[in-house]
């Protein structure tokens, strides 16, 4: 049996399935070496089905990656916990390159992740700048007030008074060295 050109027309996309039987196959063949329209429109038809199902793999690579992009965390999951762990580390800077890649990418990938970085930024910039005031307001030196005040014979006994300033000094020492280590945590 020949096939005529109407038939191939239907045939070509079953072939291109793999969905004849060996017999029918064989016929599609022959024809397509014979008929040089019917050969164009396999061509055609063939590329065709190959774009499409290489369209087909890349959307549905994509779908798989905005699913795990949009599916949030839950809080008992290995990745949270991970995030979590590593958070602290990764804000503080004492992370290598690699691990701190892998926060990015976990981070990236997770809406809820991101957000919780940000909160943690916002935070720390808050904290920042309200020590940062702190620290500017506390510039006034209330040290010779208090020393008044704690010995009302300062002008009679200089000496004692002398070692009252001094127990100050250091008291007011003490505080800027932990003043300063604090700030240079952050």
């Amino acid at each position: 049996m020949k096939l005529t050109c109407t038939q191939m027309d239907i045939l070509i996309s079953f072939y291109l399935d793999g969905e004849l039987s060996n017999n029918l196959r064989n016929q599609v063949e022959e024809h397509l070496k014979k008929c040089p329209i019917c050969k164009a429109k396999y061509e055609i038809i063939k590329d065709l089905f190959v774009d499409m199902k290489s369209c087909a793999s890349v959307n549905k690579e994509k779908e798989i990656n905005k699913t795990e992009q949009v599916t949030p965390w839950s809080t008992n999951s290995t990745k949270y916990n991970v995030f979590k762990h590593n958070l602290s580390a990764y804000l503080d800077n004492e992370m290598n390159q690699d691990e701190s890649v892998k926060f990015k990418k976990l981070t990236i990938n997770n809406k809820n992740a991101r957000k919780e970085l940000e909160d943690s930024y916002r935070i720390r910039r808050l904290l920042h700048q309200a020590f940062k005031q702190t620290g500017e307001n506390s510039k006034i030196d209330y040290s010779k007030g208090i020393i008044k005040q704690l010995s009302p014979s300062y002008n009679k006994d200089k000496g004692k008074a002398l070692k009252i300033h001094l127990v100050i000094f250091f008291i007011s020492l003490i505080g800027f060295i932990v003043l300063i280590s604090f700030m240079s945590l952050i």
